[in-house]
């Protein structure tokens, strides 16, 4: 299923972690835009990219990042861009998976130079299917609630 996604310009630069610096120090992240992940599409009004303030390309970033297997997409081998959480679909959800996906929707996240924190989650299951909500702080000390279903 490889070209699912669409190849990001600059993508390693986003996700590679600035360590060691302040929030001040953090290299801004340029241009991002609008896809919609319905269609695989970037969104395009008036003729042009929609393009995204730096929040919406974080929370577009996160979202993009929970839908990523390990190595599963040419564009995405050997970079540390992917969540492996999706897997816990159609399963009834124990206090070990819920662990495991804490764990990993984590240590996937602040590989994000802009996410300071990662936290405050909460679960819900419906049937089959995971809701997950969780909190992240940016280093800007601003906060996104995420709301994701698996």
């Amino acid at each position: 299923m490889a070209g699912i996604f669409p190849l990001v310009p600059g993508l390693q630069e986003q996700i590679d972690a600035v360590e060691g610096t302040s929030s001040g120090d953090i290299k801004e992240l340029g241009k991002c835009f609008k896809f919609n992940f319905d269609t695989k599409s970037f969104v395009i009004e008036n003729g042009k990219l929609v393009e995204l303030s730096k929040i919406d390309a974080v929370k577009q970033w996160i979202k993009l990042v929970l839908n990523t297997y390990k190595d599963k997409f040419n564009v995405y081998m050997d970079s540390d861009f992917y969540c492996n959480v999706k897997e816990v679909s159609g399963k009834r959800l124990t206090p070990d998976m819920q662990s495991k996906i804490i764990s990993d929707i984590t240590n996937s996240l602040l590989t994000h130079r802009y996410i300071k924190s990662v936290g405050n989650f909460s679960f819900s299951q419906e049937k089959m299917n995971v809701n997950i909500n969780f909190d992240v702080t940016l280093a800007s000390d601003e906060e996104i609630s995420v709301s994701e279903s698996l």
